[in-house]
């Protein structure tokens, strides 16, 4: 049932999936509960909109992963920095003290 989402990469009515079901091996009277499953296993997003219910894919692993490395990448630019700071502070200290004898 999820193929069907990675195949368009698009958004679908509960009625178009419905239809879609049977041709991935999923009987039409259980497509709600299959769509629900992915939606809270998260790989599938639902919203209302107006009166219908859409249901879009939402490539949460993807997400998460880029987030995870980018906060990771973010993270040791930030430690890197604050190594060479104190580096820095470091070296200058000995500078001073080696000034003072």
């Amino acid at each position: 049932m999820l193929q069907i989402f990675y195949d368009s990469q698009d958004f679908f009515l509960l009625k178009e999936l419905e239809k879609s079901g049977p041709k991935k091996g999923v009987i039409s009277q259980s497509v709600k509960d299959v769509i629900q499953s992915l939606v809270d296993d998260d790989l599938v997003f639902k919203d209302k909109i107006g009166t219908s219910r859409d249901h879009e894919v939402r490539s949460q692993i993807e997400e998460r992963k880029i987030r995870i490395d980018g906060a990771y990448e973010d993270a040791k630019r930030k430690e890197n920095s604050l190594q060479e700071e104190k580096l820095q502070q470091d070296k200058n200290e000995l500078k001073q003290k080696l000034r003072s004898f």
